[in-house]
């Protein structure tokens, strides 16, 4: 698989996983195998950045709505959250539709 075209512009690697506030990355501790951010960055940078991207939730909010609407604190496997994000932003875009 290629590279995330999204990736030399997602701050995921520089910011999320090198932060020191494990609350953020708590979730995806329970998986095996990810029991240190080494091993977080390994496991999301492979399956995501480097792997199938279009599974990464970044990249769903991204794809839909633009960068700029893809929260600091998502992480790749929060698709239930991207998801979300997505019908929340296009309700809002709805409305405003309507109010024109």
């Amino acid at each position: 698989m290629n590279q995330c075209p999204l990736y030399p512009k997602c701050p995921l690697s520089d910011e999320i996983l090198s932060t020191e506030n494990i609350k953020l990355i708590r979730e995806y501790l329970d998986i095996p195998g990810v029991l240190t951010k080494e091993g977080l960055t390994k496991s999301y940078k492979d399956k995501y950045c480097d792997g199938n991207h279009s599974k990464c939730a970044r990249f769903q909010v991204a794809k839909n709505l633009g960068l700029a609407s893809v929260p600091d604190d998502l992480l790749p496997h929060q698709n239930n959250k991207a998801q979300k994000i997505i019908k929340r932003q296009s309700k809002k875009y709805f409305y405003c539709l309507m109010e024109e």
